[in-house]
């Protein structure tokens, strides 16, 4: 792209969603990282416009008519302690290859703090696996007290490599004969025995009884992103959301946890699944097993050879991914916040337990 050093700065406007998608494609290559059923542009509108809470924040830097660098907001309400926090999630934050280290983050940054909605939110969420941004956040003290991990579950550890070259680093570190090891190992077994009053099935729709499985989850939890029906719906039920297998467990018509799955088809010949979601009341432990069980079955059935999923370390549902054969992806995430004297406190007080009533995972971001 050519050069010029004239910028101009601005919010979103109507009918920039086309020049905004070309660049979010120019800057990273693929975007979104995953396969849709509709256009990037219809994403787009789905992802900001459409948007549970009808509000978002975007701030545009333009050269030469096009758009070269983009930042994101969405709103997002976080369960912190005892109260609902009104928050924002940085999502889509890019400057063009050609443009970068001229000051243009920072200045998008400044753009966006400066907007009439910022102000309104309590907190600022944002997670990243720029090693830049990762040092530099955990010197100002913004990171989250708790490590958040990829964990992954390979079939075929050969076909793996040939397919996915770039993380032949971590796997001949952690070693072909361990992984063939692990995968030899009878774990968990698949068709594990629950209670037989549970009803597995998959939906659509989240009904009106996803909001009182709500009310009983959140009592357990310190930090979680608020699952209201709305906001699971817009979530996973959306069609330019992307492609979701929503399943639920119930008992006597009450919902007792779900799972959200998702096989991307980005790569071709090469699916990969993942954990989007996957979440249980506490009390009722064998829906967690049948969830897990349920999930591997179905990607073993859709001859998919990876499963991927993300969660902090050493919350329940990690200690769970690992009794099913998961392991750690050695790489760095960084996790971070900020917020009022509120939210701070509230945060450092989870630091008084462990993570077991901390929950975040992949479908709390927007990166499958």
């Amino acid at each position: 792209m050519k050069v010029n050093e004239e910028y101009s700065w601005r919010y979103y406007q109507i009918g920039d969603e086309k020049l905004i998608v070309e660049h979010l494609k120019s800057s990273f290559g693929i975007w979104p990282n995953f396969d849709l059923v509709c256009s990037a542009e219809e994403h787009w509108s789905w992802k900001f416009l459409e948007n549970v809470h009808k509000s978002f924040i975007c701030t545009l830097a333009i050269n030469s008519g096009k758009v070269i660098g983009s930042q994101h907001r969405l709103p997002v309400n976080i369960k912190i302690k005892d109260n609902i926090c009104k928050g924002i999630s940085g999502v889509d934050f890019s400057v063009h290859p050609d443009f970068r280290r001229r000051g243009i983050s920072k200045k998008l940054t400044e753009l966006t703090e400066n907007h009439d909605d910022y102000a309104k939110f309590k907190i600022e969420l944002a997670i990243s696996m720029n090693p830049i941004l990762i040092k530099k956040r955990t010197m100002e003290g913004k990171n989250f007290p708790y490590e958040v991990k990829r964990i992954i579950k390979i079939r075929d550890v050969n076909l793996h490599i040939k397919k996915k070259p770039i993380e032949n680093a971590w796997i001949k570190k952690t070693g072909y004969s361990i992984l063939n090891l692990i995968n030899s190992f009878k774990l968990k077994n698949q068709s594990c025995e629950t209670d037989c009053s549970y009803l597995l099935h998959q939906t659509r729709i989240f009904d009106v009884r996803i909001e009182y499985f709500w009310e009983r989850l959140k009592k357990h939890y310190d930090f979680i992103v608020e699952r209201s029906p709305t906001y699971l719906n817009w979530r996973y039920c959306y069609p330019r959301g992307g492609n979701y297998r929503v399943t639920v467990v119930e008992e006597n018509k009450s919902i007792l946890g779900y799972s959200i799955l998702r096989i991307n088809n980005i790569i071709d010949d090469y699916p990969e699944g993942f954990v989007v979601d996957l979440i249980s009341l506490p009390d009722k432990p064998g829906v967690a097993d049948l969830l897990v069980s349920d999930a591997l079955s179905y990607f073993d059935e859709n001859n998919v050879n990876v499963v991927r999923a993300m969660c902090l370390k050493d919350q329940p549902f990690y200690r769970k991914f690992k009794e099913y054969g998961f392991m750690d992806i050695p790489d760095e995430i960084g996790l971070f916040y900020n917020g009022n004297k509120l939210v701070k406190d509230g945060i450092n007080k989870t630091k008084e337990n462990n993570a077991s009533n901390l929950h975040f995972v992949y479908g709390d971001t927007d990166w499958i």
